[in-house]
């Protein structure tokens, strides 16, 4: 898939039963050694930046992306200070965009907060903002993962 074929596959998940970690990592379905289910599973308790308005999902889920296609294991190779700069070159590029990782920051809610949470949803706090992280997420890993220094040695 394209770039632009993940995002509207990412959005048209999270706008039905996935979060924003799960809605990137299922877009990499193709490109992974693993299932839908799996990579959906695995981002499943990452949404709403761990659903304490942590960490954004979105870049949870990018995050894991990239260390599953650059990283290393015990029984596979890796370049550890470049996956390090490519998640830091992520990490960046989104700071440089949107100011924050923090979900609530990116929201401008406190989703711990029952109130402003029913409040989110009723605004579509959701739906009209976080499609665009999802997007910009699956973005950078696409342009930082295909860098041609950026392979698996």
């Amino acid at each position: 898939m394209t770039t632009d074929e993940k995002c509207n596959y990412a959005r048209q998940q999270f706008a039905g039963n996935l979060n924003c970690a799960q809605s990137v990592l299922s877009a990499y379905a193709g490109e992974l050694n693993l299932s839908r289910d799996e990579l959906e599973r695995m981002g499943a308790t990452l949404g709403g930046g761990m659903g304490e308005g942590e960490v954004c999902g979105a870049v949870s889920g990018a995050l894991l992306v990239l260390g599953l296609k650059l990283g290393h294991t015990q029984h596979t190779p890796g370049n550890k200070p470049m996956l390090k700069a490519a998640a830091g070159d992520f990490r960046k590029r989104f700071l440089e965009k949107f100011h924050s990782l923090r979900c609530s920051a990116l929201i401008g809610l406190q989703i711990r907060n029952s109130d402003e949470l029913r409040q989110a949803y009723a605004n579509n706090v959701f739906d009209n903002q976080c499609a665009g992280f999802i997007c910009e997420a699956i973005r950078l890993v696409d342009e930082i993962a295909g860098k041609p220094a950026m392979s698996r040695k």
